[in-house]
């Protein structure tokens, strides 16, 4: 966590994040391209692409989640519980 100081508006351009058409297309092919790897493993390959391959999707999973991680860190800051109070 860094240390910006957050506040209600940046949890409500988070919440509204998922409304925008670009991050709607963002996410889109974030998972288009995850669901290319997890194909990729199905293929034969040595221990080390498939560790490579493996790689990648836990990281494309990790950018699919940081908009939760975000809005739990902000939410903590300002003093909210995970289900709104």
């Amino acid at each position: 966590m860094s240390d910006t100081k957050y506040t209600g508006d940046d949890l409500d351009a988070l919440n509204e994040l998922p409304m925008i058409t670009g991050y709607q297309l963002l996410e889109a092919r974030i998972r288009s391209e995850l669901e290319r790897r997890r194909m990729e493993l199905e293929r034969t390959m040595d221990a080390l692409n498939t560790a490579e391959c493996r790689g990648k999707i836990q990281s494309l999973r990790t950018v699919l989640a940081l908009p939760g991680i975000l809005r739990d860190e902000i939410k903590a800051e300002l003093g909210e519980t995970k289900d709104g109070r």
